[in-house]
């Protein structure tokens, strides 16, 4: 009787403490913090967009700005027209490594099966970054990452991770580059 009375215990245990984590994007707000603002909105399929709130481009398209298509929205149409160089591969690895350490271990082990898309605004001339913004569902873990680790990850892909724009991306006002992250595959390092 006992062994079952500390089983019932260290199982509501678990369950408060999975339970209770905060959710910090569960509606839409502005979060003002030292030195900048985010704003959290929740769109169609209940997903979550968090942007910076001086980002310029969140959620928009970029656009033809010379060539023959001028004043189109981009579209990509397989590889030959890719805004990114098909040889960068080392800015892709650096996006993966520059995020790894921004996470403690409670959160690599916390947010292991859930995806973040991590969306980066791209300078086409220069191609460091100039904007991020995030999405993640309602559901997702993520909703419980502090604000604090967000302007973090922006601040470093800003900082240092440059990629090679394409003749097509140069023509472009902006790339937009989403990819997603997901923390299994380096739980273990």
């Amino acid at each position: 009787m006992k062994i079952l009375f500390s089983v019932v215990i260290g199982l509501l245990i678990g369950v408060h403490s999975a339970t209770a984590q905060t959710n910090y994007y569960s509606t839409p707000k502005t979060f003002n913090e030292n030195g900048y603002s985010y704003e959290c909105t929740i769109g169609a399929g209940r997903i979550i967009t968090l942007a910076n709130k001086d980002n310029k481009y969140t959620n928009k398209m970029p656009a033809y700005v010379t060539g023959k298509e001028r004043g189109k929205e981009y579209v990509c149409k397989g590889m030959s027209n890719v805004p990114i160089s098909s040889e960068d591969i080392y800015s892709r690895r650096a996006c993966y490594m520059t995020l790894k350490p921004l996470f403690t271990q409670e959160e690599r082990k916390r947010l292991r099966d859930e995806t973040l898309d991590i969306n980066m605004i791209i300078n086409p001339q220069t191609g460091r970054v100039m904007e991020v913004y995030f999405e993640f569902y309602i559901l997702s873990l993520y909703n419980t990452v502090p604000l604090s680790t967000y302007r973090k990850i922006e601040l470093e892909l800003m900082n240092k991770v440059c990629f090679i724009p394409s003749e097509t991306g140069r023509m472009l006002d902006f790339i937009l580059f989403s990819w997603s992250y997901h923390l299994a595959s380096i739980i273990d390092d």
